[in-house]
């Protein structure tokens, strides 16, 4: 019998983000813009919630499914969706001999550096890391699960303790799983800069660095040192200037 552990969804939000793992592990001044520039006070945009409530739906679908309990708290495509999708990860979970998961668990290195992942398993040699993308639109972004940041740091949280010799990320879009296989070793390697960056931003070694995908997710790329626009000169009249020289 597979082992479960119900867990709650997770709202609160670490300072070294998983999920933005992307942006601060290779731009290390994105962190001091965060530090330095107001949050706006604008109100949340209406998809992020939309996104984050339909998240915790979901987890409360998923785990009705799994103890055979009814799901009738959403709408009729969302439900079908949702329960399409928890049918194929029961599936996966038996294909694998998972003797144990857990929904929601929350994963941790310290009170600073910490994540939600949305499901987690194991069997007797290997770890699963489990994501849900829940974009219907087959249009949207598609993110692979192989050297996937956010999927990376999940599985080097989840072995730390008690490494296994295999871990395997899954990521499930439009119900269809996204695997990559890899073992124990290449994790802690692929960690390396990652808790590297950390280190630089807790020692106040800030750096920065432009890249497609960190500056697709950066809130504060308009003030970014090695932008030209027009706000960064705004900006940079609050930030130490010496500290400006080791950027440029």
């Amino acid at each position: 019998m597979v082992e479960t552990v119900e867990t709650k969804p997770n709202e609160e939000h670490a300072f070294f983000s998983p999920s933005g793992a992307d942006r601060w592990a290779v731009c290390t001044g994105s962190v001091l813009l965060e530090k330095i520039i107001p949050p706006s006070d604008k109100p949340e945009p209406e998809g992020f919630k939309r996104v984050r409530e339909h998240g915790q739906r979901s987890h409360a679908m998923f785990e009705k499914f799994m103890k055979n309990e009814p799901v009738i708290d959403s709408d009729d495509s969302e439900r079908t969706y949702a329960l399409r999708s928890s049918e194929i990860v029961k599936n996966y979970l038996g294909r694998n001999h998972v003797k144990r998961y857990l929904s929601e668990q929350r994963l941790t290195i310290d009170n600073k550096f910490f994540g939600t992942s949305d499901l987690v398993a194991e069997n007797d040699d290997t770890y699963f890391i489990i994501d849900y993308k829940t974009f219907l639109n087959e249009k949207a972004r598609r993110v692979p699960a192989a050297y996937n940041t956010q999927l990376i740091i999940y599985a080097y949280m989840l072995g730390k303790p008690k490494p296994k010799p295999n871990v395997v990320l899954a990521i499930i879009r439009n119900q269809q799983i996204d695997e990559w296989c890899t073992d124990w070793s290449n994790i802690v390697r692929l960690m390396q800069p990652i808790l590297k960056a950390r280190e630089e931003v807790l020692a106040n070694a800030y750096r920065f660095k432009q890249t497609t995908k960190g500056c697709m997710f950066c809130k504060n790329k308009e003030a970014c040192p090695l932008s030209d626009k027009p706000k960064t000169k705004q900006i940079n009249s609050s930030i130490d200037t010496n500290l400006l020289n080791k950027f440029n």
